[in-house]
């Protein structure tokens, strides 16, 4: 265990002589005088969000409300109108998402 410490000793305490190249502190400064010149990040927009939220709070309160008022008949009727045509519908909506699927891809790699 000595080696070691007397090796990282040595290698804290060594000067291997780096010099930095002439225009490394013109760079440097230039660097920070770029970093300060860029304008302050955008703020969050709270606002909008704040009021999305309330937004959707709403519709989904209302959705409840609406629910909860329904007669359970007149779901069982729509479901059944719906059940009829039930596999032609889960097959337009796996075409729609395969389609957009591949055009998204087809886009990411001609984007090269």
């Amino acid at each position: 265990m000595t080696d070691q410490s007397d090796d990282l000793a040595h290698a804290l305490t060594g000067d291997d002589g780096i010099v930095p190249s002439s225009d490394f502190a013109i760079r440097v400064m230039e660097a920070v005088y770029e970093a300060v010149a860029e304008p302050p990040p955008l703020p969050f927009p709270w606002r909008p969000m704040i009021v999305g939220v309330m937004a959707c709070a709403g519709v989904a309160g209302s959705g409840v409300a609406l629910l909860n008022q329904l007669d359970a008949a007149v779901l069982r009727q729509a479901w059944s109108e719906f059940s009829a045509v039930g596999p032609e519908l889960g097959y337009s909506a796996v075409l729609a998402v395969v389609s957009i699927g591949l055009l998204r891809a087809h886009r990411i790699f001609t984007s090269f």
